[in-house]
């Protein structure tokens, strides 16, 4: 989330360069890792931060928000990974009730 957050406010003001051939080690402990669906609401009220930091909220807008809701359920769904699209549901939940948190 924070990563797509700095892109974009830096994509505004200037060029993004990429370099694709670039190697990146992402070392992680497992120790620390959210559960499959802590990570799944996360995703969503990540998109859903930016979306209210970055986006005005006209109806068209706050449609597409929701249609990328669906995207990232679906794509949890497709590939069976039902702790995180239970997740999602929790997210789109939170993000319904206005609380910003995942509910049950």
């Amino acid at each position: 989330g924070d990563d797509r957050d700095f892109s974009y406010t830096v994509s505004r003001r200037r060029t993004l360069l990429a370099a694709p051939d670039a190697t990146l080690w992402h070392l992680e402990d497992p120790r620390a890792r959210a559960s499959q669906r802590d990570f799944g609401a996360v995703e969503i009220l990540y998109v859903a931060r930016f979306f209210a930091k970055h986006m005005p909220p006209h109806w068209p807008n706050r449609l597409a928000l929701w249609w990328s809701f669906a995207g990232i359920l679906a794509r949890n769904l497709v590939t069976a990974r039902w702790a995180a699209a239970a997740g999602n549901l929790a997210g789109m939940r939170g993000v319904a009730s206005g609380s910003g948190r995942p509910t049950p």
